[in-house]
């Protein structure tokens, strides 16, 4: 069963926060690991925008990676 997406943001917050860097990409196999799927159901990614919102984060899905970062001017130009 999927996991929460709550609970998978929480997990990304804290990697980000662990890592000490502002930005941080997922694969996707990673990403659908972390999220206990095997599927990216329609839905699924406004749910865990939702939730990192709730945090204070982006959370960006591409081609290549999933990427995770705090929302705040950290790499103004």
């Amino acid at each position: 069963m999927a996991r929460s997406a709550t609970d998978v943001i929480k997990d990304m917050d804290e990697s980000l926060k662990l890592s000490g860097k502002e930005l941080m990409t997922i694969s996707w196999s990673d990403f659908y690991d972390l999220n206990d799927i095997s599927k990216f159901k329609d839905g699924r990614n406004e749910a865990l925008r939702i939730a990192a919102k709730g945090r204070g984060l982006i959370i960006g899905f591409g081609l290549s990676a999933v990427s995770v970062c705090h929302d705040r001017n950290f790499a103004p130009l």
